[in-house]
């Protein structure tokens, strides 16, 4: 199935953002091991000092996965807009309104757009 650059750019940032999540969530168990600690530790006053600490000791993790987080984003508002712009004109306008205001809708129409092989729309449309 063929993709464009959008499509692409959108699967490389999930990815990206997939293993950001991954990396934060390895150092934050490590923490927790480091510190002889569950998770169920982290209640109360305990949470505001464990958290602080954390943000010390894991503050690069954080860096990257608010970066990846950003950049899918990023990545998502295009898949969108290209999205947008292959549907008919007629319902353009609605599309955009709904998407600002329903997260499902959202994801259901990204999720089309990754299933979309742009071999089947016509060149001047394709991003």
């Amino acid at each position: 199935m063929a993709k464009n650059k959008i499509q692409k750019d959108y699967i490389v940032a999930m990815a990206m953002w997939n293993a950001a999540n991954a990396a934060q969530k390895e150092k934050f168990n490590g923490f927790l091991r480091d510190m002889n600690l569950t998770e169920d530790d982290l209640d109360g006053e305990n949470y505001e000092i464990l958290s602080a600490a954390y943000e010390v000791v894991a503050r690069k993790e954080i860096e990257n996965s608010a970066r990846a987080w950003d950049n899918l984003k990023l990545a998502e508002a295009a898949l969108i807009e290209f999205g947008i712009s292959i549907a008919p004109a007629n319902i353009r306008k609605t599309l955009r309104k709904g998407l600002d205001l329903f997260y499902k809708e959202k994801r259901e129409i990204i999720d089309t757009l990754m299933r979309l092989d742009v071999n089947t729309i016509p060149q001047a449309l394709r991003a």
